[in-house]
């Protein structure tokens, strides 16, 4: 096999602790919020893990509110909870992250998008819900390990307690 150096530019030889594993949606809105987010916490290292619906997806049900099974919903049966466990596990214990971030997004797909809620404050009401199932699920996992959760709307991070 020959070999093509494509950038000049690799891998650190050194090995870092992470000041924060966060959890975070696909959508790529959000990738300078998330930025400018990491940049105001000053976490100069961090580990990512990004899927479908963020922190929604550690506890959602396999079936949407109408009973109905969406794609959202096979991902994250395809995925499953135990995956996205054992990815924060690893993680943790090769990194050894500090606190574990949480978050979700308006109009995200796996809440069905805005147009799914008939006013912002129901929406935002939803997302609020779903991140304090899924920190007090973590908690329950990883007991020893600070939680936060954060809801990113249009202009910008809100922590949610």
């Amino acid at each position: 096999m020959v070999l093509k150096q494509i950038t000049s530019v690799g891998l650190r030889k050194e090995h870092y602790k992470a000041g924060a594993l966060i959890l975070y949606c696909v959508d790529r809105r959000g990738k300078e919020a998330l930025e400018e987010f990491i940049r105001v916490k000053e976490f100069e290292h961090y580990d990512l893990i990004q899927i479908p619906g963020g922190a929604k997806a550690l506890v959602a049900p396999m079936n949407d509110i109408t009973g109905r099974r969406s794609i959202w919903n096979y991902i994250v049966r395809l995925v499953g909870r135990k995956m996205i466990l054992s990815w924060i596990s690893i993680l943790i214990q090769l990194h050894h992250a500090g606190r574990i971030i949480l978050t979700t997004h308006i109009d995200c797909g796996a809440f069905g998008g805005s147009s799914s809620f008939l006013l912002p404050e129901l929406e935002r009401g939803i997302h609020k819900s779903w991140l304090r199932k899924s920190k007090d699920f973590l908690a329950k996992k990883f007991p020893k390990i600070p939680i936060e959760a954060y809801f990113v709307d249009y202009d910008g991070f809100w922590q949610v307690f």
